[in-house]
Protein backbone atom coordinates (compact mmCIF):
# COMPACT_ATOMS: atom_id res chain seq x y z
CA UNK A 1 0.00 0.00 0.00
CA UNK A 2 1.26 3.51 -0.79
CA UNK A 3 0.94 5.15 2.63
CA UNK A 4 2.52 8.42 1.46
CA UNK A 5 -0.18 8.86 -1.16
CA UNK A 6 -2.91 7.78 1.27
CA UNK A 7 -1.67 10.23 3.93
CA UNK A 8 -1.57 13.19 1.53
CA UNK A 9 -5.04 12.28 0.27
CA UNK A 10 -6.32 12.08 3.86
CA UNK A 11 -4.97 15.53 4.76
CA UNK A 12 -6.33 17.04 1.57
CA UNK A 13 -9.82 15.55 2.00
CA UNK A 14 -10.13 16.51 5.65
CA UNK A 15 -8.75 20.03 5.45
CA UNK A 16 -9.70 21.23 1.96
CA UNK A 17 -13.38 20.65 2.66
CA UNK A 18 -14.71 23.67 4.56
CA UNK A 19 -17.50 21.65 6.18
CA UNK A 20 -17.13 18.87 8.71
CA UNK A 21 -17.77 15.41 7.23
CA UNK A 22 -17.59 12.44 9.61
CA UNK A 23 -17.47 10.06 6.63
CA UNK A 24 -14.06 11.41 5.65
CA UNK A 25 -12.72 10.77 9.16
CA UNK A 26 -14.25 7.28 9.16
CA UNK A 27 -12.60 6.62 5.80
CA UNK A 28 -9.07 7.36 7.05
CA UNK A 29 -9.04 6.81 10.83
CA UNK A 30 -9.58 3.60 12.78
CA UNK A 31 -12.19 3.69 15.56
CA UNK A 32 -9.40 2.76 18.02
CA UNK A 33 -7.34 5.76 16.94
CA UNK A 34 -5.08 7.47 19.50
CA UNK A 35 -3.27 10.75 18.92
CA UNK A 36 -0.52 12.21 21.09
CA UNK A 37 0.07 15.90 20.39
CA UNK A 38 2.75 17.58 22.43
CA UNK A 39 1.56 16.52 25.92
CA UNK A 40 -2.10 15.86 25.09
CA UNK A 41 -3.65 12.49 24.27
CA UNK A 42 -6.78 12.30 22.14
CA UNK A 43 -8.87 9.21 21.49
CA UNK A 44 -11.04 8.81 18.39
CA UNK A 45 -13.96 10.77 19.89
CA UNK A 46 -11.66 13.60 21.00
CA UNK A 47 -10.10 13.68 17.53
CA UNK A 48 -13.53 14.02 15.90
CA UNK A 49 -14.28 16.95 18.25
CA UNK A 50 -10.87 18.43 17.39
CA UNK A 51 -11.64 18.37 13.66
CA UNK A 52 -15.10 19.86 14.28
CA UNK A 53 -13.49 22.70 16.22
CA UNK A 54 -10.94 23.32 13.47
CA UNK A 55 -13.76 23.56 10.93
CA UNK A 56 -15.41 26.23 13.09
CA UNK A 57 -12.21 28.25 13.55
CA UNK A 58 -10.26 27.84 10.30
CA UNK A 59 -11.31 29.53 7.07
CA UNK A 60 -8.50 28.29 4.81
CA UNK A 61 -5.66 25.84 5.30
CA UNK A 62 -2.79 24.62 3.15
CA UNK A 63 -0.06 22.04 3.70
CA UNK A 64 3.52 21.99 2.55
CA UNK A 65 5.00 18.52 2.95
CA UNK A 66 8.69 18.94 3.78
CA UNK A 67 9.52 15.26 4.41
CA UNK A 68 7.57 12.04 4.10
CA UNK A 69 9.37 8.86 5.11
CA UNK A 70 7.66 5.50 5.07
CA UNK A 71 8.75 2.14 6.43
CA UNK A 72 6.33 -0.76 6.47
CA UNK A 73 3.07 0.61 7.93
CA UNK A 74 4.74 3.59 9.64
CA UNK A 75 5.05 7.05 8.17
CA UNK A 76 6.85 10.15 9.38
CA UNK A 77 5.76 13.52 8.08
CA UNK A 78 7.25 16.92 8.61
CA UNK A 79 4.86 19.50 7.23
CA UNK A 80 4.11 23.19 7.46
CA UNK A 81 0.52 24.29 7.92
CA UNK A 82 -0.51 27.78 6.86
CA UNK A 83 -3.99 28.78 7.93
CA UNK A 84 -6.30 31.75 8.01
CA UNK A 85 -8.77 31.76 10.84
CA UNK A 86 -12.34 32.92 10.36
CA UNK A 87 -11.52 36.11 12.27
CA UNK A 88 -8.89 36.90 9.60
CA UNK A 89 -5.81 36.12 11.70
CA UNK A 90 -3.11 34.08 10.03
CA UNK A 91 -1.03 31.36 11.57
CA UNK A 92 1.74 29.01 10.57
CA UNK A 93 2.79 25.82 12.34
CA UNK A 94 5.36 23.10 11.84
CA UNK A 95 4.28 19.53 12.51
CA UNK A 96 6.55 16.55 13.00
CA UNK A 97 4.42 13.46 13.20
CA UNK A 98 4.78 9.70 13.33
CA UNK A 99 1.74 7.84 11.97
CA UNK A 100 0.94 4.14 12.15
CA UNK A 101 -1.50 2.55 9.72
CA UNK A 102 -3.63 -0.51 10.31
CA UNK A 103 -4.36 -1.68 6.78
CA UNK A 104 -5.71 1.48 5.09
CA UNK A 105 -6.50 3.56 8.20
CA UNK A 106 -4.43 5.58 10.63
CA UNK A 107 -4.59 4.03 14.10
CA UNK A 108 -1.91 5.99 15.96
CA UNK A 109 -0.23 9.39 15.77
CA UNK A 110 2.56 10.86 17.85
CA UNK A 111 3.19 14.45 16.83
CA UNK A 112 4.82 17.65 17.92
CA UNK A 113 3.25 20.86 16.70
CA UNK A 114 5.12 24.13 16.95
CA UNK A 115 3.46 27.48 16.29
CA UNK A 116 5.82 29.45 14.04
CA UNK A 117 3.62 32.49 13.41
CA UNK A 118 0.38 33.65 14.94
CA UNK A 119 -1.12 34.35 18.34
CA UNK A 120 0.17 32.47 21.37
CA UNK A 121 -3.33 31.24 22.28
CA UNK A 122 -3.30 29.21 19.07
CA UNK A 123 -0.31 27.15 20.19
CA UNK A 124 -2.68 24.34 21.22
CA UNK A 125 -4.57 24.31 17.92
CA UNK A 126 -3.01 20.94 17.07
CA UNK A 127 -4.90 19.27 19.90
CA UNK A 128 -7.65 21.65 21.02
CA UNK A 129 -11.03 19.98 21.26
Amino acid sequence: MNYKKLFKQCMREIFSNKKFDIKVIEKYFDKNYTQKVNQDILNYSDFVKHIQLLKKEIKECEFEFVNLICENNNLHSTHIIKATKKDGRKMKAKVSGFFTFLEDKIIYTDELTCLLEGHKEDSDLGSRH
